[in-house]
C-alpha cells in the first residue's frame, strides 16, 4: 500500500502511479475547504483497476467499477467540506494508472447571501436624497 497525503485540494491535479500484487492499493488523503462539486478519474489503465472516494472514517461514500481498462470516474454535484480519500485497488494484472482531482467550490463571490438575497459585489442604492 502506497498512501500519499495531499493536504488541501484547491485545483484540479494528477497522479501518476501503480498498482500490482505487492502493493494491491494505493491511498490519496486530502480535504476540501469549501463545499462544492468534485470529480476525479482514473484513465490510462494498463489493467482493471477500481476506485474509491472514502470519508473520513474509511466508509466508501462513492465507487466507481468498470471491467478492463476502461476508465473509472466518480462526480459528486455537492460535496461537504471535510477529510476525504481516494483508493485505487488493482483487480487484475500490474496497473499503471493516472489519477485526476478535480474540486469545484460552489461558492462565487457573486453569489446572493442566503439570508437577505444581497449580492456581495453589487452596490447598495442609497436612501439619501441629494440636494442641489
Amino acid at each position: 500500500m502506497t498512501e500519499l497525503n495531499i493536504g488541501a485540494l484547491t485545483d484540479s491535479t494528477s497522479y501518476t502511479s501503480s498498482v500490482d500484487t505487492t502493493n494491491i492499493f494505493d491511498i490519496y488523503k486530502f480535504n476540501i475547504n469549501s463545499p462544492g462539486s468534485f470529480q476525479l478519474s482514473i484513465d490510462g489503465l494498463s489493467g482493471n483497476a477500481d476506485v474509491f472516494l472514502l470519508n473520513s472514517s474509511g466508509a466508501t461514500l462513492y465507487s466507481s467499477t468498470n471491467t478492463g481498462t476502461s476508465a473509472e470516474t466518480i462526480s459528486v454535484d455537492s460535496l461537504l467540506a471535510g477529510d476525504y480519500s481516494v483508493k485505487v485497488l488493482q483487480i487484475t494484472a500490474d496497473i499503471k494508472y493516472t489519477l485526476n482531482l478535480a474540486p469545484t467550490s460552489s461558492q462565487k463571490a457573486s453569489d446572493a447571501d442566503t439570508l437577505t438575497g444581497a449580492k456581495s459585489d453589487s452596490i447598495l442604492p442609497s436612501n439619501s436624497a441629494t440636494t442641489s
